[in-house]
Parts: structure tokens; sequence; C-alpha cells
């Protein structure tokens, strides 16, 4: 009776991530996620195992085949790659909840509030409905910390496997988590020490997938323009480099940090986490060596990733530091099992209300206050961009960071209803636009598609249409203002010397907009 209530109590859990993805089935992704979906489309389609499953030059060969699954039979809709992420997101719940209850035993009939906290996370659901590798490597790490706990020597061995080939990333946690582990329950004590060959299969089983990735990475084709490997074009010295530097004022580094400390209301479980972690370490020079517990192993976890995580310099994309962020509630949740059950749940209530909140609006104060926001519609995003100044415009891939980007999917699909693009009217937008923003246009019902037979639309910025001859020129375009981008009103304004405006087409759902020019020549 124990085992049944226990299992509802996670399947009533779970409802809410099931619930707010549900609300995003008719999305087809934008930007990074497209790339992902159409490679697996192609893979699923035209190609063959393993040689087609590597997708944006990273070794996603089991995140892609597992996604590949529903396309198998020649369908092209993005729904079956969604629900595959969905299965795999209640895996990761599952794990999660595991390791709640292992760490945490004497709080163990809370542990379902902390998943539920979990599956509302807006990064969390937003990462979900984008098919990307990051997605698989936090399902992967939270299944391996499992195994690695439950001394499991075939979870170790499939999660290991599985997590070197979603991405690179994969093969650092595997090395931090297994590493880690042994220093923690195989190698501090005498008496550890002495069961040290009773882990070794367990520690080999977990790398089971090394060999096979030196061989994919020694044998894929070298594309000099390819940015995917971490440490593609980089030297020992300058891996090296990458991995020791300190520069506490890095903007890039400063963003990092405050995107998995901070970001859609993660300040919540940090000051919940803070509580716990200040006291330890004022009292650790008296305290030391703390005791090894599977609590203690998940928080230097997650320190171990944020040092991972804060290593390369690269964009500020909230999927990115997917597996950092279940580690943080983890984290929360050691402080938070010390409190009276009364304070404990209602410290949980408040961190639902928020998550549930910050899936439908951008509405964290500190984000806002961090970051800043732009107008879309009648709402505000957070302009992620703005702190490093990265690519691209205001925010493209940043914006995945809850619901209201899949706003820019449907109102697309509502403009060119209105106003279809063609060879006569091409389609024409800020040069920030041509990445995966439009893709391919079904030709019967003028909407965005995976489907490679329909129309495919390229914007052409305006400054490449200005430098065309007049002949040449077409004689209608449309400009579409995509809220997200800059600099829009200067090339319009350039634009009008060749060509008038004719028609603003404005759409509307829900309070956001997106609005276009129908432009004759001149």
């Amino acid at each position: 009776m124990a085992r049944l209530r226990t299992a509802a109590g996670f399947a009533l859990a779970v409802v809410p991530f099931l619930a707010l993805c549900s609300t995003a089935f008719d999305y087809v992704p934008l930007w990074d996620a497209r790339i992902y979906a159409d490679c697996i489309l192609h893979a699923a389609h035209h190609g063959t195992f393993p040689t087609n499953y590597s997708c944006a030059d990273h070794p996603t060969h089991a995140y892609a085949l597992l996604l590949s699954l529903p396309l198998q039979f020649g369908s092209t809709s993005y729904v079956g790659m969604i629900v595959v992420d969905l299965l795999l997101g209640l895996v990761a719940l599952w794990a999660f909840w595991d390791l709640a209850r292992l760490a945490f035993p004497e709080t163990a009939q809370d542990s379902a509030l902390l998943v539920a906290c979990l599956g509302m996370m807006p990064v969390l659901v937003a990462g979900t409905l984008n098919v990307n590798p990051d997605y698989g490597v936090m399902v992967c790490l939270l299944l391996l910390l499992r195994a690695l706990l439950r001394e499991s020597l075939l979870g170790v061995q499939l999660a290991g496997l599985a997590l070197v080939f979603c991405k690179e990333t994969g093969l650092l946690l595997l090395g931090l988590a297994v590493g880690l582990h042994a220093l923690l329950f195989a190698l501090r004590t005498p008496e550890q020490r002495a069961r040290w060959r009773e882990w070794l299969p367990r520690y080999a089983a977990a790398f089971t997938g090394l060999p096979l990735l030196v061989l994919w990475f020694l044998h894929k084709p070298k594309d000099p323009a390819a940015q995917g490997s971490l440490w593609l074009g980089n030297s020992l010295g300058g891996l090296l480099k990458l991995v020791f530097r300190v520069d506490l004022f890095d903007p890039v580094f400063v963003a990092q940090l405050m995107s998995m400390f901070l970001l859609q209301f993660a300040w919540i479980p940090t000051l919940f986490a803070l509580t716990r972690w200040l006291p330890r370490l004022w009292t650790l020079r008296r305290r030391w060596p703390l005791p090894s517990s599977a609590a203690l192993y998940l928080q230097l976890c997650f320190a171990g990733v944020v040092f991972v995580f804060t290593r390369y310099p690269t964009f500020i994309n909230p999927r990115y530091f997917l597996p950092a962020w279940p580690l943080l509630l983890l984290c929360a949740w050691a402080a938070l099992s010390t409190f009276r059950p009364l304070v404990r749940r209602g410290a949980l209530l408040v961190m639902a209300v928020a998550f549930l909140a910050g899936n439908f609006r951008s509405i964290d104060p500190v984000s806002r206050a961090i970051w800043g926001t732009f107008p879309f519609g009648d709402h505000e995003l957070y302009e992620l961009t703005s702190f490093t100044g990265e690519c691209c415009g205001r925010s493209r891939d940043q914006l995945v960071y809850n619901l209201e980007h899949v706003e820019l999917h449907r109102l697309q699909d509502r403009l060119y209803a209105v106003a279809p693009p063609s060879r006569l009217m091409p389609l024409v937008a800020n040069e920030m636009a041509d990445w995966y923003f439009v893709g391919f246009l079904s030709p019967t019902q003028k909407q965005r598609t995976l489907d490679p037979s329909a129309l495919l639309f390229h914007t052409v910025p305006p400054l490449q249409l200005m430098r065309l001859p007049q002949s040449h020129r077409p004689a209608r375009i449309l400009y579409v203002k995509f809220p997200n981008l800059r600099d829009q009103d200067s090339e319009l304004q350039a634009l009008t010397r060749f060509y008038q405006p004719r028609e603003t087409v404005r759409v509307e759902h829900d309070g956001y907009a997106l609005e276009a020019l129908v432009m004759e020549k001149r």
C-alpha cells in the first residue's frame, strides 16, 4: 500500500510538467532547435546509424537515435520528437525523485512536491519543447548519479555510454561524477580503500563509450568552419587555459553564473541553498573532514557542474545549463530538509507558484533588473544579450527560457496566412532573422513546417536587396519587423529610397504582436 501511495504521489507530481508541455504541441522549432530537428529528420528518413546521427558536429548519436524513432516510418511531424523528449523528461524526473529520497530520506514524503517544482521550472519546460543535446545530457547525468549511488553496474554502464553520446560536455560531466564518487566513497578512508576493487568494475563500466567516442572523433569528417566540439581548434595549451582561466570580471563568466543561480526565479532555490552553504563554510575547519554522504556528493556535483559550464566562453543560451538546475534544486532541498514540515512545504509552494507563472510571462524582478527587457506586443521579454553584447539582436536562442518564444512561431503562421511570401513578394527582414527563423512553409496552409518537401524561404536582408540592380529587384516585398531584432527602423528608412509602404499587416495573439509591411518598388 505504501508503494502504491508513493507511486501515486510521483504520478501527480509530473502532471504539471506534462500539462505545461502539452500547451505547445503546435510548435515548430526555431533557431538551434531547428538545426537539431532537421538533422534528426534527415537521419530518420535518409541516413544511416551512426554516420548521420552526429548533429551540428556534436556526438549526439544516443539522443538523436531516440528522437528519430517516431520518424522512422515517414512522419515529418515535430510532435513525435516532443513526445520522446517528454518521455525522457519523465525519466529525468523519476531519477531526480529517487535521488531526493536517497539523499534526504527524512523528507521522503515531500520529495514529490520537489519533483513538481522541477517539472514546472520554465527553463526545463522550454528545453523539452526545443530538441537539443543538452537536454539529453541532463537526463543521462541524473540517471548516472542515481546509478552510482544505487551501486547499479548496468545502470552506470548504460547512463555513461548514453551521456558521452549526447554532447561533448557529457564526457566532462561523466569524469566529474565518477571522480567525485571515487573520492567520497572509495578513496577517503582505509576501510573504503580496502573495497576499491569492488568499485573498480562500476567505474570502468561508466567509461564504456569512451573508446567509441575517440573513434568517432578521429574518423568524423573534418569541417574547418565547424564550431561544434569544445576542443575543436584548440591546442593542449589552449585547452588548459580554458580549464584554469580565472577572470572574475569577464562578462561571459559573470553572465553564466547569473544564468545558473538567478535566471527565471532560480534565485529562490539559490537563497535556500545559501542558508546551508554559508554556515557550513563558516564551520568547515572545525568539522573537517565532512562525512561521506549522498547529500554531500550531489552538492559537490553541482559545484563541479558550475565549474565545467563556466570554462567555455560561449553564448548565454539557457539550454546549456539544463544539467545544473536539477542539482541546484537538490542543494536547496538539502537546506529545506532541516526545516519544519510546514515551513518546508510553504517554501516549495512559493517556488512552484513562481515557476508556474514564469512559464507564461517574463515577470521575474531579478532577471528584469539584471538583463532588462524589450517589448513583444503588450508583453516584455528578457534581453539576455544585453549583459555580454553577444549575438544576436536582443536575443535569439537566449529566449528559450519559457513558453513565450513559442508565440514567434504562432504569429509567423498567422502572418503568412494573411500575407504569404513568394518569389514575387519575397520575405525581407533583418540579417539576424536568417538563422532558422522561418524555414519551410507549407505551400497549401502557408504555415511553418519541418517537411522538407514544402517551400523553402530564406529571408532577404535589406542591404542585399538594395545592392541589386533596379531591374533585378522584386516589384513587392514583405518586410517583417521581428521584435527580438535591432536596427530595423534604420533599415526601413533606407528601404524607403527604393520601396514605398502600401499596407501594414499586424497579427496578434494573447497580447503578443508581429508587424509587417507590404512595400512596392518606387
